[in-house]
Order: C-alpha cells, then structure tokens, then sequence
C-alpha cells in the first residue's frame, strides 16, 4: 500500500509541476511579448524624434537667419535719412526747405518756382543729390517714392533693381501735412539687402 500511495503521489506531485512549469512558460511568453512590444514603441518613438530633428535642420537651413542688428541698421538709416532729408535747405531757393518743395509739389497746382524750375523738379534734383551722395555711395540697393492724396506716386527713384522682386526689403516713412489743404504726402525709403 506504501508503493501504492507513492505511486499516486508522483503522478499527482508531476501533474502539479507541469501545471506550474506551463503557467510560467505562459508567464515568460507574455513577458518576451511585452518586452517586444515596448521595443516597437521606443523605435517608434526614436523614429518620430529623429524626423522631427531632420524637418527642423531643414527649415533651419533653407530659412537663414536673419541678422537683427542690419535690419535695426537699415530701418534707423531709411527713417533718419528720410526725416532729415526734410529739413535740408534746397540752395537754389534760398531759405526753402526740401520739405516745402515736397508738399508744393504734392498739392494739386504746385506754385512755387525758384530760379525758373517747379517745385517738383528742385525737389527731385534735391533728393536725387542727397540718393547719390549717401546711399548709392554707400553701396545700398534703394527704392526712394513719394505719393500724395491727389497724385499717386509723383516722385520716384532707385537703383540696383530694387522691385518687386527683392526678397528682402526694409522700409522708412516720413509723413508731411499739405496743411492748409487737407491730406498729406507719403515718402517712403525702401532698403533691398537681398535681390
């Protein structure tokens, strides 16, 4: 009866540990499963990260930064050379600001004369000296327009084909009153850094 007993038990002591010894093969199968899913997330994610990188070291490349510095530079060269440009007293009619022979010549009938010539052509003679001696011998591509409520643009001058097609501009203005007529005369001062 002891053998028998013992005969039972080692079945049943067998039965048990199989048992026992499938579960923990079910256990580690699930583990390797989860393992290997996590591996797939974390290549999934490197992934992601990595074409990220790439897009941003693109954009960056094709787009250059912009030096801040010029742009502030050129904006405060448009703008000074423009409000100054005003105050200078034209030679030819003693005593007269440029700015008078502007607003004269953006009011409807211009009436001052001086030395035989409009306003308007001391005027572009005027502004057209002041381009040349500063920026065109600076070596500044520019776009110089001026435009009043009753003329569109009725002065105008560039140089080194500052248009349209420039892909950087930096503008100045400058504001003039035709007082006592209503309206006011816009002049604009285009700096082109990349054509």
């Amino acid at each position: 009866m002891n053998d028998f007993e013992n005969m039972n038990c080692v079945p049943g002591k067998l039965g048990r540990e199989s048992k026992v010894h499938q579960v923990q093969k079910v256990q580690r199968s699930q583990r390797v499963k989860n393992a290997q899913l996590e591996m797939i997330g974390l290549v999934i994610i490197v992934i992601i990260v990595i074409t990220g990188l790439l897009i941003f070291l693109v954009y960056k490349l094709s787009n250059p930064t912009k030096n801040i510095q010029r742009i502030y530079m050129n904006n405060e060269i448009a703008t000074n050379l423009l409000l100054s440009m005003n105050r200078v007293n034209v030679e030819e009619c003693l005593g007269t600001k440029l700015e008078e022979l502007i607003v004269d010549c953006a009011r409807p009938t211009p009436s001052m004369h001086c030395s035989d010539y409009t306003s308007c052509e001391i005027a572009s003679q005027t502004i057209y000296r002041i381009l040349n001696s500063t920026m065109f011998a600076w070596g500044m591509s520019f776009r110089f327009s001026a435009k009043s409520d009753y003329q569109d643009v009725f002065m105008t001058f560039d140089n080194r084909n500052c248009t349209s097609r420039a892909k950087e501009k930096i503008a100045g203005f400058a504001l003039l009153s035709l007082y006592p007529t209503d309206g006011s005369v816009e002049m604009k001062l285009e700096i082109c850094t990349k054509r």
